[in-house]
């Protein structure tokens, strides 16, 4: 019989995140006491302060309140509304970071939905960034 864990995160409080992935809508994913939490704008490796504003049994998800370690490819986002549009995800990662998470997440799906291992999979084509802009 499998032993109910104990929840480490509550809602409205506030903790320190260490960034791992990234999610498949580019929000960061990282534990908390071996407990996942997702935190939208955060960027892998990076630690972060996140106020945790929604939990269930095996996930909670959080604000960024403050980047305390940043990521050596977060970028200033060439949007001045995209903090609040929702449009874009990572306009805060590099473009040439981006193309390789990307790649990553495609080699990862396959390996954990395909059951498809050591595969290589080439690197992610780019097209340029949106807005006619890119970095």
């Amino acid at each position: 019989m499998k032993m109910n864990r104990q929840v480490p995160v509550e809602k409205g409080k506030t903790y320190t995140i260490e960034i791992k992935s990234l999610g498949s809508n580019g929000e960061g994913i990282g534990r908390y006491e071996d407990f996942t939490v997702f935190v939208p704008f955060a960027l892998p490796k990076e630690t972060v302060e996140a106020r945790i504003e929604f939990v269930k049994k095996q996930y909670a998800t959080g604000t960024l309140l403050k980047i305390l370690e940043p990521a050596k490819d977060r970028v200033k986002p060439l949007c001045p509304v995209y903090n609040r549009c929702g449009g874009c995800q990572l306009q805060h990662l590099s473009y040439s970071a981006e193309l390789m998470e990307k790649q990553q997440q495609v080699k990862d799906a396959l390996e954990r939905i395909g059951h498809l291992k050591n595969l290589t999979v080439l690197p992610t084509l780019g097209g340029g960034r949106s807005m006619g802009l890119s970095q």
